[in-house]
Parts: structure tokens; C-alpha cells; sequence
């Protein structure tokens, strides 16, 4: 239902754009007898609405999140639109120079910075776009850049918005279409200018001492314990953590919590992949580590009458569903739990004597190891002692493919697709 809201209201906005856009036209054939130019127009109309949408989707709201089923969710539909609304402004140049041609002195207005200042104005927005798109998609660069790398799509969209204002087109001589799209203008620049600025300065940021480092063979287990006030969290939350140590740039990282709201510090398990989560092993007890958050809303995906539930991690997503557990341990949630926890080979497995320490005290809760280094791949189907699909609530976190190809199995076994959740804990 969720999903459908949300694509009647992105939908919406555009038929919006749409309507208001033709009905400054005073004639409705100069729309086709200029194709080109008016598809220029309408894309770039277009693409600014979206644009705006993608900087509100970044600019972590609370509420946007919990209706988002999460900030995984918001910010891989952030990700989706901001690719659609960098073709469709990608657009409007390039059909602007199509419909000048063979004009060459009219074409360069639309690709150089040339005396006519609103044309300038629209040209570096140009620029500055393709700059953080590339540096965002193709180029790889190291995660402290990459996230530099937006703040060139938030300047693109503040001198695009001076160029929509001062550009003598419909928007001049439209006033309906002229407050709607000065509407998205503001709200862009606004959700831009709290992520990128009143996030950094004044976002709440928790001070935390390392208590304890235990390094495995590639993964990280670290122990905090609060300064101050402490975090509170849901069970199977994330956070932004910022390490203090030498050589590590100060940049904030999201990890999963795995210890329970309840227990008085605060656990991150943390997978070595690249180069800031390779030089964490040196941190040391006594460490100052600052936490923003919590986000997700991975722990909270099921409703109370989600009875019957099956729980399936890969990997490093085993992380979540530990703090779940530990939760459980607190308070019952009354639930039939099964836990199915997916690993290459015991070396590379976290928590097994905990989890079964777990199991013995949880009489609900039912935790399967699969090995597949020896058991081979892990399937849904393989889970025997479920009589009826139909009433499972299944929840998975692990690498995207494992995901998604569990979630085409859960539908095949007529698991309902409400009741299919994971978490894309690799949307950064």
C-alpha cells in the first residue's frame, strides 16, 4: 500500500508539472510544431520537480524514514530518482542544441558560459551535474570523496533554481506553473541545506568510549560505553560512527548494532571490506567514537500478530538479528522464531557460542547454522518442518543477491509479499 502511495505521489507531482506546464500554452500546436524546444522545456520541468524529491529523500527525516519502512528504503529510491532526474535535465541541453543547429553561435550558449547571464546560470548547473554524477557512478573513489562528490549536485540544483528564476521561458509568463516549481525550488534547497549543513553542525552527535576491541579474522567487534547521555535505539538499528584515530579521516560510517537496547553499552559488529573499516583494528580501549543516529527500521517491519516468523542472515547480516535476540532475552516478543544463519565456513562465522547459548535460553526461538562451504547453497525450501507458507513473516538480511533471490523463493512457496522484508544494508 505503501509502495503505491508513493508512486501515485511522485506520479502525481509530475502530472502536475505536466498540466500546469501545457495550460500556459496559448496554443497547444506550437507544442508540436516546436518538438524539440518543448521537450527540452517539459524534461527540464520535470527534472527539477525530481531533483527536489531526491534532496528530501536524503536529508534523513525521521518521520520520511518510518513511513519509508526504513533509511535503506529512502535512500535507494533517493538513488533511483536522482538517476531519472539526471536524464531527464541531461535532456534539456542536449535538445536545446538539436533545435539550434545549424546555428553554431546559439548552440554554444547552451554548453559555454557566454554573456547572457541566465544561460550561464544554466550551463554550470550543466557542468556541475555531470561532474557529481560521474564522480558519484563511474569513478571510484574513496568513501570520504564520493560523499563530497553530492554537495556538486546540491550546487548544481541551486544555480539550476537561479536559472529557472531569471530565464525568460513559460515560467515568466505562467504563474501557476511559476509558484509550483519555486514550491520544489525551496523545498530542495531547504532539505539540501539541512543535510549538507544543520546535520553536520548542530545533528545530535553521542560521545563514546571504546570499552573493548576483539579483532577476528575479518570482521571487527567493538564495545562502546556512553560519555554522556546514552544512545537509545530499537532492536536491529543502525548508526553513523566516526572513529577517532590517526590516519583515519574523520568521516562517519553506518554500522549495525548488535547488542540490545537494554544492555549498558553499546556493541558494533563491523566487517573489514575497504580501507577505513581495514585500519579499525588498531583502535584502542579508550578511543573516542562519536554515534548519530539510530536509523532503520529493520527490528520493527513486522507487526504484532507476525506470529510465525523466519529469519535468514548471510554473512555480516547477522549483525541486526543479534541485537534482536539479545532483545528477546529482555522480553519475549512471544513469537516462533527461526534463525537461519548462513556462513562459507566456521572461520569466518561470528557469535556461534553465544547463539547457542541463546538457543537454550530462548524456548521460542529455533537458530540453524548452514555452512555452504559443505552443505552448499542455503534454500527456502529446504526448511522442512513449515506446514503452511501462507502464514510465515520472513525477514532477511545478507548480500543484495542472497536477498533477492530469497524473497523470489518466499513468493514462490506463497509467502505473502507483505510479509517479505529485508534490509539493503549496502545502500552507501
Amino acid at each position: 500500500m505503501k509502495k503505491i502511495t508513493l508512486i501515485l505521489i511522485i506520479g502525481l507531482s509530475l502530472l502536475t508539472t505536466t498540466v500546469l506546464w501545457l495550460l500556459g500554452k496559448s496554443d497547444l500546436n506550437l507544442v508540436l510544431d516546436s518538438g524539440w524546444r518543448s521537450a527540452s522545456q517539459i524534461l527540464a520541468l520535470l527534472g527539477t520537480v525530481i531533483t527536489a524529491q531526491t534532496l528530501i529523500l536524503s536529508a534523513k527525516i525521521s518521520k520520511l524514514e518510518d513511513w519509508l519502512d526504513g533509511l535503506d528504503k529512502q535512500l535507494h529510491l533517493h538513488r533511483w530518482l536522482g538517476s531519472m532526474g539526471f536524464i531527464f535535465l541531461l535532456h534539456h541541453p542536449i535538445l536545446l542544441v538539436v533545435e539550434s543547429l545549424p546555428d553554431l553561435a546559439l548552440t554554444a550558449n547552451y554548453l559555454f558560459i557566454s554573456e547572457i547571464f541566465s544561460y550561464s546560470l544554466g550551463v554550470i548547473s550543466l557542468y556541475l551535474m555531470i561532474f557529481g554524477f560521474m564522480c558519484m557512478v563511474f569513478v571510484k573513489l574513496p568513501y570520504q570523496w564520493w560523499l563530497r562528490s553530492h554537495q556538486f549536485l546540491g550546487l548544481s540544483f541551486l544555480f539550476g533554481s537561479l536559472h529557472a528564476l531569471v530565464i525568460g521561458s513559460d515560467l515568466a509568463a505562467n504563474l501557476p506553473l511559476r509558484l509550483w516549481l519555486w514550491a520544489w525550488l525551496a523545498l530542495g534547497i531547504m532539505a539540501g541545506s539541512y543535510s549538507q549543513v544543520w546535520l553536520k553542525i548542530y545533528g545530535r552527535k553521542l560521545k563514546y568510549q571504546i570499552s573493548k576491541v576483539e579483532v577476528l579474522p575479518d570482521t571487527l567487534r567493538v564495545k562502546l560505553k556512553p560519555l554522556a547521555r546514552p544512545l537509545k535505539f530499537l532492536p536491529g538499528q543502525f548508526v553513523f560512527a566516526e572513529f577517532s584515530l590517526a590516519g583515519l579521516a574523520k568521516e562517519s560510517h553506518p554500522f549495525s548494532i548488535s547488542s540490545a537496547p537494554s544492555d549498558p553499552e553499546i556493541e558494533l559488529t563491523i566487517k573489514r571490506l575497504g580501507d577505513y573499516t581495514n585500519i579499525l583494528p588498531a583502535a584502542q580501549v579508550g578511543d573516542l567514537v562519536v554515534l548519530k543516529g539510530p536509523f532503520g527500521r529493520f527490528g520493527q517491519l513486522t507487526g504484532k500478530t507476525d506470529l510465525n516468523q523466519v529469519w535468514v542472515a548471510g554473512g555480516i547480516g547477522i549483525t541486526p538479528f543479534m541485537s534482536m535476540l539479545r532483545a528477546e532475552v529482555y522480553e519475549s516478543s512471544g513469537r516462533a522464531i527461526q534463525l537461519h544463519y548462513i556462513f562459507k565456513d566456521q572461520e569466518k562465522a561470528i557469535f556461534l557460542p553465544e547463539l547457542q547459548e541463546l538457543a537454550e535460553k530462548l524456548p521460542d526461538v529455533k537458530i540453524v547454522l548452514h555452512e555452504t562451504s559443505t552443505e552448499g547453497r542455503f534454500k527456502l525450501a529446504k526448511i522442512t518442518n513449515i506446514l503452511d507458507w501462507g502464514t510465515v513473516t520472513s525477514i532477511y538480511c545478507g548480500p543484495e543477491p542472497m536477498m533477492q533471490s530469497l524473497s523470489q523463493e518466499a513468493l514462490a512457496l506463497k509467502v505473502k509479499s507483505d510479509r517479505i522484508h529485508f534490509e539493503q544494508f549496502s545502500f552507501v
